[in-house]
C-alpha cells in the first residue's frame, strides 16, 4: 500500500493567521520556500492585528526587496521588544491573554547574536513555537534541505518540490490558480486540492465589527486555546478547481 503523503508550500509569514495554519496541520509536510523574492508589502514580515483597530505589525527588513527569502535579514533586534510590547498593550484585558503564550512565541527569534537575523530562521522557529502553543503537529521543512531544482519558478517548482518528496496531493491556497498550478499537476499524478478557509465570526475585544485573518493571537487572546484548536481543526473546504470563493 502506498503511504499518501499530503504536501503544502508557501512562503513564511509572521504572526500567521488561522487560514495558514489550518493548511499547516492538515499536510503531513510543510515546506517553507526560501529561492523565491520576497514579496514586498505582503505577509512574509508582517501580518494585522487590532492595536486598537487594524493595523500592520511589521518587521523592518534590511535586505533589498529583489532579495530572495534565504537572503532576507532583519534591520537589528529592536522591533523585536517593540512588537511584544504593542500586542501585551492592546491585547492585556482580553479574557485569554496569557503572557507565557507571547514570548513563547519569541523567546527563540533572537537567539542569533548577530543584530540582524535571518528571516527564515525567524520563520522556522515560530512555526515550532506555534506548535508548542496550540499544542499541533506541524512538520515543517526548509526547501534549502531538498534537492530540488532551485533555478525553477512558480508552478513548475511547486510541482518539483512535491515530486521530490513523492508527495501523493498538493495542498494550494486559493491564489494557486494565479501560479497555473492546475496545469502544471494535470499529468503528473499528484493531486490537487484548493484550500478555502471561510472563519467563524467571534467576538474582539472592544470591537462590534468582525475581522477576519488577523494574526493569531487575536483569537486566542480573545476565545482561547480551546476555541482556536476547534477553529483549526473544523473540517476544510477543499476543491479540485480553483474559484472564486469569497468570504
Amino acid at each position: 500500500m502506498t503511504y499518501k503523503k499530503i504536501i503544502s508550500i508557501s512562503q513564511p509569514r509572521y504572526l500567521p493567521a488561522l487560514n495558514y495554519i489550518q493548511r499547516m496541520v492538515h499536510s503531513d509536510i510543510f515546506i517553507l520556500l526560501e529561492s523565491v523574492q520576497r514579496q514586498a508589502r505582503a505577509w512574509e514580515n508582517r501580518n494585522k492585528l487590532l492595536i486598537p483597530d487594524e493595523k500592520w505589525l511589521t518587521i523592518p527588513i534590511k535586505s533589498s526587496s529583489r532579495s530572495l527569502i534565504s537572503n532576507t535579514f532583519t534591520d537589528g533586534q529592536k522591533w523585536l521588544e517593540n512588537h511584544k510590547k504593542i500586542i501585551k498593550q492592546h491585547y492585556a484585558k482580553c479574557k485569554f491573554y496569557d503572557e507565557d503564550i507571547l514570548n513563547e512565541y519569541y523567546k527563540n527569534m533572537n537567539s542569533n547574536k548577530d543584530n540582524n537575523l535571518s528571516f527564515q530562521e525567524i520563520a522556522f522557529s515560530s512555526i515550532n513555537s506555534l506548535s508548542k502553543i496550540l499544542d499541533i503537529s506541524i512538520n515543517p521543512i526548509r526547501e534549502n534541505d531538498i534537492n530540488n531544482d532551485k533555478s525553477l519558478t512558480g508552478g513548475e517548482k511547486i510541482l518539483n518540490i512535491c515530486e521530490c518528496l513523492q508527495g501523493s496531493t498538493y495542498i494550494s491556497g486559493p491564489n494557486g490558480a494565479n501560479y497555473k498550478i492546475h496545469d502544471f499537476f494535470k499529468n503528473s499524478g499528484i493531486a490537487v486540492k484548493y484550500h478555502f478557509y471561510k472563519p467563524t465570526k467571534y467576538t474582539h475585544l472592544n470591537q462590534e465589527k468582525f475581522f477576519p485573518l488577523l494574526g493569531f493571537f487575536d483569537p486566542l487572546f480573545n476565545m482561547g486555546h480551546k476555541w482556536t484548536r476547534k477553529e483549526i481543526f473544523k473540517k476544510p473546504h477543499f476543491s479540485n478547481e480553483p474559484s472564486n470563493f469569497k468570504l
